[in-house]
């Protein structure tokens, strides 16, 4: 009772509210430095030169290389050479950033976003639901591969 009328709501106390408070503020503290990180990174990324040369370099590498053999192997390959570069070129990467290491990084993220093919699945429905779950949780192993090459580098 406050005031001789029903509380409708109450605060418990908290054993170590103290800390607690500590830790939120420590992880807010880390969760800002690390961003900051994440934006020199990408600022740096922007305003590094890469041409179409080395992108083309960038995809054999995330690829590997070509199959010897003829036939379906090959043409698998060429394909997607051929859908990632146009990833590339694609008119998402105006504005200045095709030529950069950060374009490049974006044509990769967009081809396996949106492009890449999905074994086993026949649906358009099935396919935009492992699609958005891909994008949700990460799993762009490509995308990875390449962004730890152009950091590299």
């Amino acid at each position: 009772y406050i005031l001789g009328t029903k509380a409708s709501w109450s605060v418990k106390h908290t054993r170590h509210a103290t800390s607690y408070l500590q830790w939120a503020i420590d992880s807010f503290v880390e969760a800002a430095k690390l961003q900051q990180h994440l934006d020199a990174q990408v600022e740096r990324l922007i305003n590094e030169s890469y041409t179409s040369g080395n992108f083309g370099d960038l995809t054999r590498s995330l690829l590997g290389e070509r199959p010897e053999d003829e036939g379906r192997s090959q043409t698998s390959y060429d394909k997607t050479f051929d859908r990632i570069t146009a990833r590339y070129h694609h008119h998402d990467l105006d504005g200045g950033i095709r030529e950069t290491k950060w374009g490049a990084l974006m044509a990769v993220q967009a081809w396996e976003q949106k492009d890449k093919s999905l074994k086993g699945i026949n649906s358009s429905r099935d396919r935009t639901r492992r699609h958005q779950a891909n994008v949700m949780f990460g799993k762009l192993p490509m995308t990875e591969k390449a962004a730890k090459i152009l950091v590299a580098n």
